[in-house]
């Protein structure tokens, strides 16, 4: 995602929170961003458009810091998972009004676009946090992971919507803990009891659709950071040499790409090549967040 693309997303969410969507114009969010009205038309065409790409851009944002929580080595698998669900506490109090206006009170249709974007984000965050169950209790919870997901995510969700719309106070620590040792006892009855799982991925047949559709919108955004990165060496002056060798590390990084599973030691010493350039350090970012590949 280009840096320009990216303020305005960010100034968009801004607006958003300020103001409501309703009240948020085009015109607005233009001058925010530091663009003509015109050239915002040509990022966006229209404020549809620039809605779903904002509460994508949201979300897509969320996901990247609770998968950060699963890179830190000073947290126990256990604590990781009590400080995901914190965090998720956090997000969902300070953007439910925008959240809930963008599902329920934005006169969206139920277009292609938009149960696209619902299905991403469910399953998204489904999957995160079977990531997070599995780490917490090993593997032998797998048969059961699903239910387990769905249990906290819908608990997790009724305690936040308790907290916003009642107006209790909620602590998030203590109630992330509370809901740990409460899935602490669910996986000790699971383990006793060794019933049928209730959800299974035959129930999920769909899923694996879904996660297809993903995985292809992943790649498709990354070569969309990659064309980033080679526009903005077109428009420089360079010598032969340094095209060909740079024009070589786009290929190679273009091909490793559009694999289903990137050669990940590779791609980051790829973009290494790039780490001097600050006009391409944003799609640079994107694609090593996206493969979970730390900079060098």
């Amino acid at each position: 995602m280009s840096d320009k693309r990216a303020l305005i997303l960010a100034k968009t969410l801004d607006l958003f929170r300020a103001q409501g969507i309703k009240s948020t114009t085009m015109q607005q969010v233009a001058e925010a961003a530091g663009v003509s009205k015109g050239a915002l038309y040509l990022h966006f065409a229209s404020k549809s458009a620039l809605t779903l790409a904002a509460m994508e851009y949201l979300d897509d944002g969320l996901v990247a810091q609770v998968n950060q929580i699963l890179e830190r080595e000073d947290l126990s698998p256990r604590e990781q998972l009590v400080t995901q669900i914190r965090f998720q506490f956090e997000t969902l109090r300070e953007d439910q009004q925008l959240t809930t206006e963008f599902w329920q009170e934005a006169g969206f249709q139920l277009d292609e676009q938009v149960v696209s974007l619902a299905e991403k984000i469910r399953l998204t965050w489904q999957l995160i946090q079977e990531k997070f169950l599995l780490r917490a209790y090993g593997d032998h919870v797998k048969p059961y992971v699903i239910d387990l997901s769905v249990m906290l995510s819908g608990a997790l969700n009724e305690y936040a919507s308790l907290a916003i719309l009642q107006g209790i106070s909620l602590d998030d620590e203590p109630a992330a803990a509370f809901l740990v040792f409460a899935m602490d006892q669910l996986v000790v009855g699971l383990e006793r009891e060794q019933p049928q799982p209730f959800l299974n991925e035959t129930l999920f047949a769909h899923r694996n659709q879904v996660v297809a559709k993903l995985a292809e919108e992943r790649q498709k955004r990354l070569l969309e950071a990659l064309a980033d990165i080679k526009n903005h060496f077109l428009e420089l002056d360079l010598s032969d040499s340094e095209a060909a060798d740079l024009q070589a590390v786009l290929d190679l990084l273009a091909r490793e790409l559009t694999e289903s599973e990137p050669n990940r030691m590779l791609v980051q010493g790829l973009l290494a090549n790039f780490r001097d350039w600050r006009a391409v350090q944003e799609p640079r970012r994107f694609i090593a967040e996206s493969l979970k590949i730390k900079l060098i």
